[in-house]
């Protein structure tokens, strides 16, 4: 009797061996990607960065930009944001607790110039604002992140040197020597208005944060 319980026994264990072989054993890897896939509304804020702090700047720069709609599908082993004809590519995805992090792929766009028709290519690099807590209060910084409970994606980039300059000199050059550096462009005198431009945005940068919550909530 016990030499039969025995056999029933391990043919039993056999066959839930050989279930669990078949099914993958319930440990098929989930592809932390897949919960960011889909539609999404875009919002967006500028920031004036000193190489230590984050000011937000007024988001009158960015009439006419959001909000807008953007998409995200899986593209290789990453992410690809496609939002008002422009491709970003979301890459370095790392599993977090609440979602994942990931990096922004740097991407250049050309863009034709309405006075001139000349286009004019330029390179918008990730920037690491995006910061991540742990519970033992230690924390890590890269370009973006997706939170899962609220289907949220977040990413900063760089502002490219062109458009930077015009907006950092708004709001760090002083009163008298924005008077000066208009004079100068008025009357021509392109290359000392430019140095102005150059003098003043020395150890600045102009970051953009996006931040876009999904449309399947």
């Amino acid at each position: 009797m016990k030499r039969l319980f025995f056999s029933m026994a391990l043919f039993a264990a056999a066959m839930i061996s050989l279930n669990l072989c078949y099914n993958g054993g319930n440990n098929k890897s989930v592809d932390v990607r897949e919960q960011a896939v889909g539609d999404y509304t875009v919002s967006a804020t500028l920031y004036l960065y000193d190489g230590k702090t984050l000011t937000e700047l007024d988001n009158n720069e960015l009439d006419g930009e959001v909000p807008s709609v953007g998409k995200a599908e899986l593209d290789g082993d990453g992410l690809k944001l496609t939002a008002d004809g422009e491709v970003i590519n979301l890459v370095k995805i790392a599993e977090a607790s609440d979602g994942f992090t990931f990096d922004v792929k740097n991407m250049s766009v050309t863009e034709t110039d309405e006075e001139t028709g000349e286009q004019v290519t330029r390179t918008l690099n990730g920037f690491n604002g995006y910061e991540l807590k742990s519970k033992d209060g230690s924390s890590v910084k890269c370009n973006g992140g997706f939170v899962s409970s609220t289907k949220t994606l977040e990413f900063y980039v760089e502002m490219p040197e062109e458009e930077k300059l015009a907006i950092i000199a708004m709001w760090v050059m002083p009163e008298d020597t924005m008077n000066d550096f208009m004079d100068k462009l008025f009357t021509g005198d392109k290359d000392g208005a430019y140095a102005l431009l150059r003098q003043y945005s020395e150890g600045y940068s102009v970051v953009k944060q996006l931040e876009l919550k999904s449309n399947m909530i």
